[in-house]
């Protein structure tokens, strides 16, 4: 079944739900709603096969990003945390009529079998973008509101560009007692 219609106003789940089965979503994204829809896939993960779509290069650099590097964010640990992400390739400006004045990528995101922290996901979502408000600040000071002046939390004195996946999971596990 192909859908033409607005992602935004799908009801993932609900769609899934009715045919079966998980969905494959493609799409060349419009980049001034990248976000939301992205945000949107991350809140229906659990209904989704595949999905491979054509944006800004810019968006699908962050979302593969490592960390330590300044495109290292919210949405690369968040959308990192279920999916597996990889470009696959670069189109040039000129390959749309009209050009836009940036690179775009084409990417893949493959549910993972289980998310790298499967806890707490509410929690998880909430100290990832806390900690990323304030990304050049110590995670004591980032986490302040979580922490209550806890001694036995990790990560401390890090910064949240400096904290895997992993590393996010075990700070929400130890901020979760």
């Amino acid at each position: 079944m192909i859908i033409n219609k607005s992602i935004l106003d799908l009801d993932i789940g609900a769609l899934s739900r009715y045919l079966g089965e998980k969905l494959l979503i493609f799409g060349n994204i419009p980049y001034h709603i990248t976000s939301p829809i992205l945000f949107q896939i991350l809140e229906n993960y659990q209904y989704i096969d595949a999905i491979a779509l054509l944006t800004q290069k810019e968006v699908a650099l962050r979302l593969t990003a490592s960390p330590r590097t300044k495109d290292y964010g919210i949405p690369t640990v968040l959308l990192g945390n279920y999916f597996d992400i990889s470009i696959l390739f670069d189109v040039p400006p000129k390959a749309f009529k009209p050009a836009p004045a940036v690179d775009s990528s084409f990417f893949t995101m493959i549910p993972r079998e289980k998310p790298i922290y499967s806890g707490n996901h509410d929690l998880f979502a909430k100290i990832v973008r806390a900690a990323f408000a304030q990304r050049r600040k110590m995670i004591r000071k980032s986490l302040k509101e979580f922490i209550n002046d806890r001694a036995d939390v990790p990560f401390l004195t890090a910064r949240p560009e400096e904290l895997t996946i992993e590393d996010f999971g075990i700070l929400t596990d130890a901020l979760s007692k």
